[in-house]
């Protein structure tokens, strides 16, 4: 083997154990980034804490107010009003307040 061949050898070992090394570095690099799978005490208190909001969330849906009797008449009137005509709406409210009016200042 003459000194040419030699030295084409040794090269191509040293790009050998650099690519080799490169991927180690890549793998490596890639193991550091990724997240650890979750250990199940943190997945329970994960979902423990969801099952607490879904818990509060469904207190407050149940708890809000239902609409009285006069929110309802009040949507009731609203729809028929409606209904009319602009100018007519305006005069039907106008007599609604007026009656209002009439019956708190009694």
């Amino acid at each position: 083997m003459n000194d040419h061949e030699r030295d084409e050898e040794h090269n191509i070992s040293l790009e050998i154990n650099n690519a080799s090394t490169m991927n180690k570095d890549f793998t490596s690099d890639i193991t550091n980034h990724m997240e650890l799978p979750r250990k199940k005490k943190s997945r329970l208190q994960e979902l423990s804490s969801t099952v607490q909001q879904l818990q509060k969330l469904n207190e407050t849906i149940n708890t809000e107010s239902k609409p009285n009797e006069y929110e309802i008449f009040g949507k009731h009137v609203a729809s028929q009003l409606e209904k009319l005509s602009t100018e007519n709406a305006i005069i039907g409210q106008e007599k609604i307040q007026s009656i209002l009016t009439q019956l708190r200042l009694n």
